[in-house]
């Protein structure tokens, strides 16, 4: 990890922090990101398997990561 400086909406992050259940920025931050990683691989999977495109047995393991 690095350190960065970042303009971040304050309201926003304690909105954030209290639906994430975090107690720090960077701990919000972090699980935001992660959350919406595993949103965007939960629907990539959920698009594949309806149109049956590009199918094979790897999906079944981004499959285990993107629903932790």
């Amino acid at each position: 990890m690095h350190k960065t400086a970042i303009r971040i909406d304050d309201e926003l992050a304690e909105e954030a922090k209290g639906y994430l259940g975090t107690s720090t920025l960077t701990d919000t931050v972090n699980e935001a990101m992660r959350e919406y990683v595993n949103l965007q691989r939960r629907m990539a999977f959920l698009e594949r398997m309806r149109t049956g495109k590009d199918m094979d047995l790897h999906l079944l393991d981004e499959a285990r990561h993107a629903w932790r």
